[in-house]
Protein backbone atom coordinates (compact mmCIF):
# COMPACT_ATOMS: atom_id res chain seq x y z
CA UNK A 1 0.00 0.00 0.00
CA UNK A 2 1.29 3.37 -1.19
CA UNK A 3 -0.02 6.42 -0.32
CA UNK A 4 1.61 9.77 -1.55
CA UNK A 5 1.43 13.73 -1.22
CA UNK A 6 2.79 16.83 -3.05
CA UNK A 7 5.70 18.00 -1.62
CA UNK A 8 5.07 21.69 -0.86
CA UNK A 9 7.40 24.30 -2.42
CA UNK A 10 7.89 27.00 0.11
CA UNK A 11 9.03 27.46 4.05
CA UNK A 12 11.89 25.30 4.86
CA UNK A 13 11.98 22.93 8.06
CA UNK A 14 11.72 24.15 11.34
CA UNK A 15 13.64 22.36 13.97
CA UNK A 16 11.84 20.40 16.12
CA UNK A 17 11.52 19.27 19.72
CA UNK A 18 9.58 16.33 21.03
CA UNK A 19 11.09 12.66 20.28
CA UNK A 20 9.57 9.70 21.08
CA UNK A 21 8.31 8.65 24.03
CA UNK A 22 8.40 5.44 25.05
CA UNK A 23 8.37 4.10 28.59
CA UNK A 24 9.97 6.59 30.97
CA UNK A 25 8.86 4.54 34.08
CA UNK A 26 11.23 1.52 33.32
CA UNK A 27 14.52 1.86 35.25
CA UNK A 28 17.50 1.82 33.13
CA UNK A 29 21.68 1.43 33.52
CA UNK A 30 24.16 3.69 32.57
CA UNK A 31 23.94 2.02 28.64
CA UNK A 32 20.17 2.94 28.67
CA UNK A 33 19.55 -1.45 28.99
CA UNK A 34 16.34 -1.86 30.88
CA UNK A 35 16.54 -2.95 34.82
CA UNK A 36 13.89 -5.51 35.44
CA UNK A 37 12.52 -6.69 38.35
CA UNK A 38 13.53 -10.76 39.21
CA UNK A 39 13.29 -12.80 42.13
CA UNK A 40 16.15 -12.69 44.84
CA UNK A 41 18.33 -15.64 43.77
CA UNK A 42 18.85 -17.37 47.28
CA UNK A 43 16.32 -20.12 48.07
CA UNK A 44 15.98 -19.09 51.51
CA UNK A 45 15.48 -15.40 51.22
CA UNK A 46 11.46 -14.81 51.93
CA UNK A 47 10.35 -11.35 51.58
CA UNK A 48 14.16 -10.35 51.89
CA UNK A 49 14.85 -12.16 54.98
CA UNK A 50 17.04 -15.21 55.54
CA UNK A 51 17.44 -17.44 58.48
CA UNK A 52 20.10 -16.75 61.00
CA UNK A 53 22.85 -18.67 61.20
CA UNK A 54 24.28 -17.73 64.31
CA UNK A 55 20.67 -17.38 66.29
CA UNK A 56 18.77 -20.38 65.19
CA UNK A 57 14.79 -19.70 64.19
CA UNK A 58 15.37 -16.16 63.60
CA UNK A 59 15.96 -14.19 60.68
CA UNK A 60 18.64 -11.26 59.39
CA UNK A 61 18.36 -8.93 56.22
CA UNK A 62 19.49 -10.99 52.64
CA UNK A 63 22.70 -9.32 51.42
CA UNK A 64 21.66 -10.51 47.90
CA UNK A 65 18.16 -8.09 47.71
CA UNK A 66 16.69 -5.09 48.31
CA UNK A 67 19.27 -2.61 46.67
CA UNK A 68 19.68 -0.03 44.17
CA UNK A 69 15.68 0.61 44.07
CA UNK A 70 14.74 -3.06 44.08
CA UNK A 71 12.23 -4.14 46.61
CA UNK A 72 12.98 -6.50 49.56
CA UNK A 73 13.04 -9.79 48.41
CA UNK A 74 13.47 -8.54 44.58
CA UNK A 75 16.89 -7.70 42.93
CA UNK A 76 17.05 -5.88 39.60
CA UNK A 77 18.90 -6.99 36.54
CA UNK A 78 19.90 -5.35 33.66
CA UNK A 79 17.98 -6.98 30.10
CA UNK A 80 19.46 -6.71 26.89
CA UNK A 81 17.66 -4.64 24.48
CA UNK A 82 16.00 -6.42 21.60
CA UNK A 83 17.96 -4.86 18.61
CA UNK A 84 21.50 -5.77 20.97
CA UNK A 85 20.48 -9.23 20.80
CA UNK A 86 19.46 -9.58 17.91
CA UNK A 87 21.95 -7.55 16.42
CA UNK A 88 24.65 -10.88 16.07
CA UNK A 89 23.07 -11.72 12.85
CA UNK A 90 22.83 -8.71 10.94
CA UNK A 91 25.31 -8.02 8.20
CA UNK A 92 27.09 -4.89 8.99
CA UNK A 93 29.28 -4.18 6.26
CA UNK A 94 27.08 -1.42 4.20
CA UNK A 95 26.56 0.58 7.66
CA UNK A 96 29.93 0.23 8.54
CA UNK A 97 30.93 1.67 4.95
CA UNK A 98 28.29 4.41 5.12
CA UNK A 99 29.74 5.05 8.83
CA UNK A 100 33.52 5.52 7.39
CA UNK A 101 31.86 7.70 4.53
CA UNK A 102 30.22 9.99 7.30
CA UNK A 103 33.70 10.30 9.35
CA UNK A 104 35.57 11.19 6.17
CA UNK A 105 33.06 13.83 5.83
CA UNK A 106 32.57 15.45 9.69
CA UNK A 107 36.71 15.42 9.14
CA UNK A 108 36.61 17.40 6.12
CA UNK A 109 33.49 19.58 7.36
CA UNK A 110 36.29 20.79 10.30
CA UNK A 111 39.89 19.68 9.93
CA UNK A 112 40.41 20.21 13.78
CA UNK A 113 39.15 16.89 14.16
CA UNK A 114 42.78 15.63 13.00
CA UNK A 115 44.80 17.63 15.17
CA UNK A 116 46.88 15.02 18.18
CA UNK A 117 45.97 12.05 16.33
CA UNK A 118 49.39 11.15 15.05
CA UNK A 119 50.50 11.64 18.34
CA UNK A 120 48.34 8.77 19.75
CA UNK A 121 49.33 5.31 19.88
CA UNK A 122 46.51 3.03 18.54
CA UNK A 123 47.14 -0.10 20.75
CA UNK A 124 47.53 1.58 23.82
CA UNK A 125 43.57 1.64 25.82
CA UNK A 126 43.79 5.13 27.22
CA UNK A 127 45.01 5.97 23.42
CA UNK A 128 42.38 3.45 21.52
CA UNK A 129 39.34 5.35 23.46
CA UNK A 130 40.38 8.89 23.06
CA UNK A 131 40.86 7.81 19.46
CA UNK A 132 37.47 6.10 19.23
CA UNK A 133 36.08 9.05 20.88
CA UNK A 134 37.53 11.38 18.20
CA UNK A 135 35.95 9.15 15.74
CA UNK A 136 32.36 9.10 17.00
CA UNK A 137 32.62 13.07 17.30
CA UNK A 138 33.66 13.32 13.16
CA UNK A 139 31.44 10.94 12.34
CA UNK A 140 28.54 12.54 14.05
CA UNK A 141 29.86 16.04 12.55
CA UNK A 142 29.51 14.34 8.84
CA UNK A 143 25.60 13.83 9.76
CA UNK A 144 25.57 9.76 10.73
CA UNK A 145 23.49 10.40 13.77
CA UNK A 146 20.63 12.91 10.93
CA UNK A 147 18.56 10.11 10.28
CA UNK A 148 18.51 8.61 13.90
CA UNK A 149 17.28 11.63 15.51
CA UNK A 150 15.03 12.79 12.86
CA UNK A 151 13.67 9.17 13.45
CA UNK A 152 13.11 9.53 17.03
CA UNK A 153 11.43 12.88 16.47
CA UNK A 154 8.98 10.93 13.74
CA UNK A 155 8.34 8.91 16.04
CA UNK A 156 7.55 11.27 18.57
CA UNK A 157 4.90 12.74 16.09
CA UNK A 158 3.11 9.85 15.43
CA UNK A 159 2.91 9.17 19.03
CA UNK A 160 0.73 12.97 19.04
CA UNK A 161 -1.03 11.61 16.26
CA UNK A 162 -2.52 8.34 17.86
CA UNK A 163 -3.17 9.95 21.15
CA UNK A 164 -5.26 12.65 19.34
CA UNK A 165 -3.59 15.25 19.83
CA UNK A 166 -2.39 18.50 18.04
CA UNK A 167 1.43 18.72 16.12
CA UNK A 168 3.77 21.39 17.61
CA UNK A 169 3.92 24.18 15.81
CA UNK A 170 7.79 24.69 14.83
CA UNK A 171 6.79 21.43 12.71
CA UNK A 172 7.93 21.51 9.38
CA UNK A 173 5.49 20.65 6.24
CA UNK A 174 7.42 17.55 5.13
CA UNK A 175 6.64 16.78 9.18
CA UNK A 176 2.91 17.81 8.48
CA UNK A 177 2.70 15.67 5.53
CA UNK A 178 4.36 12.90 7.12
CA UNK A 179 2.36 12.31 9.89
CA UNK A 180 -0.43 13.52 7.46
CA UNK A 181 -0.07 9.68 5.95
CA UNK A 182 0.71 7.88 8.70
CA UNK A 183 -3.01 8.96 9.64
CA UNK A 184 -4.38 7.70 6.18
CA UNK A 185 -2.07 4.90 6.03
CA UNK A 186 -3.28 3.44 9.42
CA UNK A 187 -6.83 4.64 9.93
CA UNK A 188 -8.21 1.09 9.78
CA UNK A 189 -5.98 0.15 12.98
CA UNK A 190 -7.21 0.43 16.42
CA UNK A 191 -4.30 0.90 18.95
CA UNK A 192 -4.19 -1.58 21.74
CA UNK A 193 -0.90 -0.63 23.78
CA UNK A 194 1.54 2.05 22.38
CA UNK A 195 5.20 2.36 23.58
CA UNK A 196 5.61 -0.39 26.25
CA UNK A 197 8.03 -2.57 26.96
CA UNK A 198 7.52 -5.95 26.50
CA UNK A 199 10.44 -8.56 27.71
CA UNK A 200 11.41 -12.16 27.47
CA UNK A 201 12.86 -13.83 30.54
CA UNK A 202 14.11 -16.78 29.40
CA UNK A 203 16.14 -14.74 26.87
CA UNK A 204 16.60 -12.03 29.55
CA UNK A 205 16.08 -9.46 26.97
CA UNK A 206 13.65 -6.49 26.27
CA UNK A 207 12.45 -3.96 23.72
CA UNK A 208 9.42 -1.44 23.01
CA UNK A 209 7.05 -1.57 20.19
CA UNK A 210 5.92 0.71 18.65
CA UNK A 211 2.03 -0.34 18.84
CA UNK A 212 0.01 -3.66 19.33
CA UNK A 213 -2.91 -3.22 17.33
CA UNK A 214 -6.18 -5.17 15.41
CA UNK A 215 -8.31 -4.65 12.66
CA UNK A 216 -11.04 -2.93 13.17
CA UNK A 217 -12.30 -2.23 9.71
CA UNK A 218 -15.96 -2.59 8.91
CA UNK A 219 -18.51 -1.66 5.93
CA UNK A 220 -21.30 -0.07 6.94
CA UNK A 221 -23.97 2.31 5.31
CA UNK A 222 -21.88 2.86 2.40
CA UNK A 223 -18.43 3.44 3.37
CA UNK A 224 -15.45 1.97 5.63
CA UNK A 225 -15.72 2.62 8.65
CA UNK A 226 -13.64 1.72 12.20
CA UNK A 227 -15.30 0.57 15.35
CA UNK A 228 -13.79 -0.99 18.25
CA UNK A 229 -15.21 -4.37 19.12
CA UNK A 230 -18.30 -3.25 21.99
CA UNK A 231 -19.00 -0.71 19.34
CA UNK A 232 -20.12 -2.89 16.23
CA UNK A 233 -23.58 -1.42 14.87
CA UNK A 234 -26.08 -4.27 13.66
CA UNK A 235 -25.40 -4.32 10.12
CA UNK A 236 -21.83 -3.37 10.06
CA UNK A 237 -20.11 -6.33 7.92
CA UNK A 238 -16.43 -6.48 8.73
CA UNK A 239 -13.86 -6.37 6.33
CA UNK A 240 -10.83 -8.93 6.81
CA UNK A 241 -7.13 -8.29 6.36
CA UNK A 242 -5.94 -11.31 4.60
CA UNK A 243 -2.19 -12.71 5.34
CA UNK A 244 0.20 -13.64 2.36
CA UNK A 245 -0.23 -17.16 3.34
CA UNK A 246 -4.06 -16.49 3.24
CA UNK A 247 -5.07 -16.34 6.46
CA UNK A 248 -7.68 -14.23 8.04
CA UNK A 249 -6.92 -11.38 10.42
CA UNK A 250 -9.80 -11.76 13.04
CA UNK A 251 -11.17 -8.65 14.77
CA UNK A 252 -10.06 -9.87 18.39
CA UNK A 253 -6.63 -10.67 16.95
CA UNK A 254 -3.55 -8.03 17.75
CA UNK A 255 -0.70 -7.37 15.61
CA UNK A 256 2.84 -6.15 16.51
CA UNK A 257 2.75 -2.80 14.30
CA UNK A 258 5.96 -0.99 13.87
CA UNK A 259 6.88 2.50 12.18
CA UNK A 260 10.59 2.44 10.26
CA UNK A 261 11.89 6.29 8.64
CA UNK A 262 14.14 4.75 6.85
CA UNK A 263 15.02 1.86 3.91
CA UNK A 264 14.01 -1.64 4.46
CA UNK A 265 15.85 -2.33 1.66
CA UNK A 266 18.50 -4.75 3.54
CA UNK A 267 16.81 -5.00 7.28
CA UNK A 268 14.22 -6.91 6.87
CA UNK A 269 14.97 -10.49 8.78
CA UNK A 270 16.04 -7.93 11.60
CA UNK A 271 12.71 -6.46 11.37
CA UNK A 272 11.07 -9.66 11.40
CA UNK A 273 13.29 -10.50 14.45
CA UNK A 274 12.47 -7.98 16.44
CA UNK A 275 8.95 -7.96 16.11
CA UNK A 276 8.86 -11.87 17.08
CA UNK A 277 10.40 -10.76 19.97
CA UNK A 278 7.62 -8.58 20.75
CA UNK A 279 4.89 -11.12 19.53
CA UNK A 280 6.42 -13.72 21.90
CA UNK A 281 6.94 -11.31 24.78
CA UNK A 282 5.11 -10.33 28.15
CA UNK A 283 4.13 -6.35 29.44
CA UNK A 284 5.98 -5.44 31.89
CA UNK A 285 4.95 -3.15 34.84
CA UNK A 286 7.63 -1.77 36.64
CA UNK A 287 5.39 -0.21 39.58
CA UNK A 288 3.52 -3.49 39.76
CA UNK A 289 2.74 -3.88 44.38
CA UNK A 290 3.92 -7.51 43.74
CA UNK A 291 6.54 -9.45 41.27
CA UNK A 292 4.11 -11.91 39.74
CA UNK A 293 1.96 -8.93 38.79
CA UNK A 294 5.26 -7.20 36.33
CA UNK A 295 4.47 -9.82 33.75
CA UNK A 296 1.25 -8.85 31.51
CA UNK A 297 0.71 -11.53 28.98
CA UNK A 298 -0.63 -10.04 25.48
CA UNK A 299 -3.37 -11.80 24.72
CA UNK A 300 -4.33 -13.11 21.31
CA UNK A 301 -1.55 -11.35 19.40
CA UNK A 302 -0.41 -12.51 16.08
CA UNK A 303 3.22 -14.62 15.99
CA UNK A 304 3.18 -15.34 12.54
CA UNK A 305 2.74 -11.66 10.94
CA UNK A 306 3.49 -8.54 11.97
CA UNK A 307 3.24 -5.00 9.86
CA UNK A 308 5.76 -2.58 9.49
CA UNK A 309 4.60 1.01 8.47
CA UNK A 310 7.62 2.53 6.84
CA UNK A 311 7.50 6.33 6.10
CA UNK A 312 11.34 7.40 4.52
CA UNK A 313 11.64 10.32 6.66
CA UNK A 314 10.11 13.83 4.22
CA UNK A 315 9.01 12.00 1.48
CA UNK A 316 5.69 12.11 2.18
CA UNK A 317 4.90 8.50 1.22
CA UNK A 318 4.10 5.39 3.34
CA UNK A 319 4.58 1.51 2.51
CA UNK A 320 3.06 -0.70 4.53
CA UNK A 321 5.11 -4.65 4.59
CA UNK A 322 3.80 -8.03 5.84
CA UNK A 323 7.18 -9.04 8.35
CA UNK A 324 7.07 -12.51 9.03
CA UNK A 325 7.35 -13.80 12.46
CA UNK A 326 7.74 -17.21 12.19
CA UNK A 327 11.14 -16.71 10.14
CA UNK A 328 12.01 -14.23 12.43
CA UNK A 329 11.57 -16.61 15.91
CA UNK A 330 13.75 -19.08 13.91
CA UNK A 331 16.30 -16.58 13.46
CA UNK A 332 16.26 -15.58 17.44
CA UNK A 333 16.70 -19.18 18.19
CA UNK A 334 20.07 -18.73 16.14
CA UNK A 335 20.84 -15.48 17.53
CA UNK A 336 20.98 -17.22 20.85
CA UNK A 337 23.10 -19.65 19.65
CA UNK A 338 25.05 -17.67 17.94
CA UNK A 339 25.74 -15.46 21.77
CA UNK A 340 26.06 -18.42 23.23
CA UNK A 341 29.05 -19.67 21.40
CA UNK A 342 30.80 -16.17 21.15
CA UNK A 343 30.94 -16.62 25.36
CA UNK A 344 32.27 -19.43 24.53
CA UNK A 345 34.61 -18.80 22.56
CA UNK A 346 37.51 -17.61 25.45
CA UNK A 347 37.62 -21.04 26.24
CA UNK A 348 37.88 -22.17 22.28
CA UNK A 349 42.11 -22.56 22.70
CA UNK A 350 44.09 -24.19 25.33
CA UNK A 351 47.57 -22.97 25.75
CA UNK A 352 50.29 -26.21 26.31
CA UNK A 353 53.60 -26.71 26.70
CA UNK A 354 56.28 -29.79 24.73
CA UNK A 355 57.45 -30.96 27.55
CA UNK A 356 61.04 -30.85 28.61
CA UNK A 357 63.84 -32.70 26.99
CA UNK A 358 61.17 -34.05 24.58
CA UNK A 359 63.04 -35.65 21.60
CA UNK A 360 61.62 -33.90 18.25
CA UNK A 361 61.88 -35.74 15.01
CA UNK A 362 62.85 -34.00 12.51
Amino acid sequence: MTVTFAKPKTSPPVPGTREAGGDDKVLRDKKERPRIRLACPVPECDGGRVPSEKRPGNTVKCKRCGKDEAKPGEVLRSYSRVTTYIDVLEDKSQIMAWQNRMTLIGVALEPDLLRGVLDKDPELKEDKDWLNRRAEVAKDKGGANEKSKKGTFKHGLSELIDLGEDLPEDVSFEDILDMDVYKRGTEFFSIKHMEELVLIDELKVAGTPDRVSSWACYWYNGALRVFELDEVPQGAVYVPLITPDGKEIEPTDKLITDLKTGTVEYGGLKMCMQLSIYSHGKRYNQEAPKLIQSRIPITEVRQDWGIIMNIPADSGEMELYWADLTLGWRAVQVAGQVRELRNLSRDALTKFEIPTGLAIAS
